[in-house]
Formats: structure tokens, sequence, C-alpha cells
């Protein structure tokens, strides 16, 4: 019985590489989308290797206003009042900073490392919203740091002092 715990454990472990294999391929060679669900922007046609993202248009519309207002330094806060007020119908605290990360949006996928093979960012087969250029300008904005300001009367040095970790102090009433 023991062996046989033993052989089922290989048999897992053998199943385990060929589907993290196999997703890898599928994700660099052959560029296609694996994921459950379609980002937002795009619905999922098709079936197994057929299957491929087309973009939603009036969803995509969406998504170009997003990207195209963070580039113009509006607060993410005022880019998700807008967004939802035009139809966007995710709700969240972080679901325009998700949208605006999302390499799917610009034609391109994560793809986590396999073995000796790298990860990083590969081409995809859909249709790009948002092209590279603004998706990596985007992206350098997020890396950059932020300079916050405080707006609120009662707790006037919230995000403006730094604590000896370099971290944002933040304020609340006790």
């Amino acid at each position: 019985s023991g062996l046989q715990l033993l052989l089922a454990e290989d048999n897992n472990i053998d199943r385990i590489q060929k589907i993290n294999s196999g997703i890898y391929i599928a994700k660099t060679k052959e560029q296609r989308y694996i994921g459950a669900k379609a980002p937002y922007g795009y619905c999922k046609v098709g079936s197994g290797k057929n299957m491929n993202l087309e973009v939603i248009p009036q969803e995509a519309a969406i998504v170009k206003d997003i990207f195209g207002k963070f580039l113009q330094d509006v607060p993410i806060q005022k880019i998700y009042n807008d967004a939802v007020a035009t139809g966007l119908k995710r709700l969240g605290n972080s679901v325009i900073q998700k949208i605006l990360q999302n390499p799917i949006y610009s034609g391109q996928q994560y793809v986590k490392p396999y073995k000796d093979n790298p990860g990083g960012l590969f081409p995809a087969r859909h249709e790009a919203i948002i092209d590279i250029h603004s998706w990596n300008v985007v992206q350098q904005k997020f890396k950059a740091p932020r300079v916050n300001t405080s707006i609120s009367d009662e707790f006037p040095l919230r995000g403006v002092l730094h604590c000896h970790c370099s971290r944002l102090l933040t304020g609340a009433s006790s």
C-alpha cells in the first residue's frame, strides 16, 4: 500500500508537469489566451484550441477611455465614477488599477516561467484594445513614486508624512 501511494504521487507530479508544459506552449508558441473568464472588453469565441478573445466594441470604448484619462492624470476615483456612469459593470476598489495593469489590453499576456523556459510578457493572438506604447507609459506611471496631497481638513498630514520605513503615514480618529 505504501508503494501504491508513491506511484499515485508520481502520477500526480507527471500530470502537473504535463499541464504546466501545455499551458506554457499554448500561451507562448500558440499565443492562445488561457483563462476561465474573458477580461472586461472581450468575450470568448470558439472552444478548445480555436477559442479566441473577441473585442466587445462598447466595453472597449470604456477601456480606451480609462487608459486615456489615466494618461491625462485624472484621479482614479473620478475615472472609476465616469466608467461606471458610461456602463462599466465590474465593481470594486481596484477595478481600474486591474484594467490598467492587465497586459491583455495591449495584445500581450503574462506567462509564468516553466523549467528552463523564461516567463514574462508574450504576444497573444487576440486584437489589442490599447496600443503597446500607451500601455507601457501607463505601467511606467504605476512604477513612478506617487505624490499624495491631503484633501482632508480632519487629517491634514495624511499621505504627506513618511514613516522611518519610508511608507506613508495614515490617520484615523480614535
